[in-house]
């Protein structure tokens, strides 16, 4: 059986989650267009571009849809949470939509994962914060929101492994990376694989 690869945006369609599910949309199709080797050219001959890429296709769920109970977990199923923005020392993503603001902690975000695929300790997937700067701290605040994250996820799924990106994650228009990335505090950094900066995070 296939990896099972999901998307979690932690706000509801009616509140916040606009800015995930595009960015969803565009993960998949792009993930769709590999497996069919459906990788066309645009009018302009360049390469369409794409993300991430894998054989199997995302299921993406947004807060308050309707909760998922997935039979069985095995080490490589992942969960991708996507749709907000966080920084050095933060312990939050936030978010804009319809011209309001949306701001969730890593402790909201872990129980509001935990509901909506109903997760407990056979969970022992990946789960994976698409998010900037999730594992860095800032000067002598050593939180981050990956640690807030991981602190309350673990006391319900301590058999899975939670990753953040140490470094602003970006998607790009570009057909030679596999998720895109800007080192953080450098304007003019190289671009590269997204997984070069990824880091495992552990409870305290």
């Amino acid at each position: 059986m296939p990896d099972k690869r999901f998307i979690f945006v932690p706000f509801a369609r009616d509140s916040g989650a606009h800015e995930g599910l595009q960015a969803a949309t565009e993960w998949d199709t792009h993930s769709s267009n590999k497996r069919t080797s459906a990788y066309k050219a645009t009018d302009k001959g360049k390469t369409a571009p794409w993300y991430f890429v894998v054989d199997t296709a995302y299921t993406t769920v947004c807060y308050r849809d309707e909760v998922l109970h997935v039979p069985s977990w095995s080490t490589e199923d992942v969960i991708y949470v996507l749709g907000g923005h966080s920084a050095p020392g933060s312990t939050t993503i936030k978010t804009t939509a319809n011209f309001q603001n949306f701001e969730l902690d890593g402790d909201q975000v872990a129980k509001r994962l935990v509901e909506q695929f109903t997760l407990g300790k056979s969970f022992i997937g990946q789960i994976k914060l698409y998010t900037c700067d999730g594992t860095q701290p800032k000067g002598l605040i050593s939180v981050s929101f990956g640690h807030s994250f991981v602190e309350s996820f673990k006391s319900s799924c301590p058999e899975c492994k939670v990753f953040a990106y140490a470094a602003k994650v970006e998607q790009e228009h570009n057909s030679k990376f596999n998720g895109v990335l800007r080192k953080s505090g450098e304007a003019d950094a190289r671009l590269g694989r997204a997984k070069e900066f990824r880091l495992q995070i552990y409870p305290p």
